[in-house]
């Protein structure tokens, strides 16, 4: 809240001296008074005045594992250096090239590491040379695991006719035989049908 006391002021009077501004634009106090030959007062409060002090970035100890979730870190070597300043610096280094070299932690994300093998031509020779196991597409699977989504989550039988969903379900998969509500809905009521049975045997 800011009080002003309305000043006889003279514009042509003489300028302020330096000792009535000492305490102008102080950001630590709470208020400030300033006592001039035309004014009578004038207060300025400033309860959210006070600096606060910087959060600091908390670092990771370098001597120290972390959980490394990305596949990208399994093609890369980690090693522990001390840098100019005395402080141990963790760093990883490709293990197909051994050329590339980046400073690891976990505030740094995994953009550096995708991008380089991204680009790395070792990388890409080794992915040739080993291509990555596609397990086989079973419609029957696909659409029994549907149905226990739906029923587990609550989700609406049309589900399966959206859109966008059967556009990303064929991204993952082009093997996918998209179904309709009635499809669906006859695998909802066989696993209906084998909870039942389950229940009346118990």
């Amino acid at each position: 809240m800011e009080n002003f006391y309305e000043p006889d002021f003279d514009p042509h009077g003489p300028p302020l001296q330096e000792e009535q501004l000492e305490n102008v634009g102080s950001t630590t106090a709470r208020s400030v008074t300033i006592d001039m030959p035309h004014v009578r007062s004038v207060t300025i409060d400033a309860p959210h005045a006070e600096s606060q002090p910087a959060k600091k970035c908390k670092l990771v100890d370098p001597t120290k594992e972390w959980k490394r979730r990305s596949p990208f870190w399994d093609h890369y070597s980690f090693s522990t250096v001390k840098g100019k300043d005395g402080k141990l610096v963790r760093y990883v280094t490709c293990i197909h090239c051994h050329v590339a070299k980046y400073k690891a932690d976990p505030k740094y994300g995994t953009s550096n590491a995708k991008k380089h093998l991204d680009l790395c031509d070792a990388y890409q020779a080794y992915l040739a040379a080993n291509p990555l196991p596609t397990p086989e597409f079973d419609q029957k699977v696909f659409c029994q695991m549907f149905a226990d989504a739906i029923m587990y989550h609550s989700y609406p039988l049309s589900i399966v006719e959206h859109v966008k969903l059967r556009e990303m379900l064929t991204y993952l998969n082009s093997k996918v035989r998209h179904i309709t509500r009635n499809t669906i809905l006859k695998y909802c009521l066989l696993e209906h049908k084998r909870l039942k049975s389950m229940l009346h045997k118990i």
